[in-house]
């Protein structure tokens, strides 16, 4: 198992106003996290966020979009698991996913500190990964058609 410690969130360019919140984005403003996660190298990763909750730089983790688009044609998946609660997420390369795009899925989470990640898939492709620290309105999912 190959571990990644992100080291920064980044602020993406969402309009946050804290006295009209209907995304509930949490008081540090809306962040991301990206990861990109070559499967060719191991089987098994552990994405560690436990440091930017510790630095401040997060307070809460809503939203996940996994781009499996490399996955195309290979007859594999991933699976997502959330270390302190166990959830876990199962999704094949052609789930449509929340966006609809094929290869692109939005995943609910559900995360306080300790935020960390195992991802598993034997598919031998790369995977990018989004970490939001909000929740990703659908009419937004549905406009982008893909990450």
């Amino acid at each position: 198992m190959i571990g990644i410690t992100p080291q920064y969130a980044l602020r993406t360019a969402v309009f946050y106003d804290p006295n009209n919140n209907p995304l509930n984005i949490p008081c540090e403003g809306p962040k991301v996290v990206p990861v990109t996660v070559d499967f060719s190298l191991d089987t098994e990763f552990q994405i560690d966020l436990s440091q930017l909750f510790q630095s401040g730089q997060l307070s809460a983790m809503q939203y996940c979009i996994a781009d499996l688009t490399a996955f195309a044609g290979v007859n594999t998946g991933l699976s997502l698991q959330q270390s302190g609660s166990n959830q876990l997420v199962q999704v094949t390369n052609s789930a449509g996913g929340v966006s609809g795009a094929r290869g692109t899925l939005g995943l609910p989470l559900s995360v306080s500190s300790p935020a960390k990640f195992q991802l598993r898939s034997t598919s031998g492709s790369t995977a990018n990964i989004f970490f939001y620290n909000y929740m990703l309105p659908a009419f937004y999912l549905m406009s982008i058609g893909g990450v």
